[in-house]
C-alpha cells in the first residue's frame, strides 16, 4: 500500500513539475534572450511529462484498489516478522 501512495505522490509532483516549467517557461525575460522560447521544445517536453505524471498517478490508483479489495476479501499477505 505504500508503495502505490508513494507512487501517487510522484505523479502529482511530476505534474506540477511539468506545469510549473512550463509557465516558467513563459515568463519574459530580461536582457538579450534570442530568438525566445522554442515553443515545440517546450510543448514536448510538458506532453511527455504530463503523460508520464499521468501513468504513474493510473498505476498507483491500480494498485491502491487492487491492495483495498484483496484486504476485503480476507487474502493479506502475513509477513514472516
Amino acid at each position: 500500500m505504500k508503495r502505490y501512495v508513494f507512487t501517487i505522490f510522484i505523479a502529482v509532483v511530476l505534474i506540477l513539475i511539468a506545469i510549473i516549467q512550463t509557465w516558467i517557461a513563459y515568463q519574459p525575460k530580461v536582457g538579450p534572450v534570442g530568438n525566445g522560447p522554442n515553443d515545440a521544445v517546450i510543448w514536448t517536453n510538458f506532453t511527455w511529462q504530463l503523460f508520464t505524471g499521468i501513468c504513474f498517478l493510473t498505476v498507483g490508483i491500480i494498485g491502491i484498489y487492487k491492495s483495498k479489495k484483496t484486504e476485503l476479501n480476507g487474502d493479506v499477505k502475513q509477513s514472516d516478522s
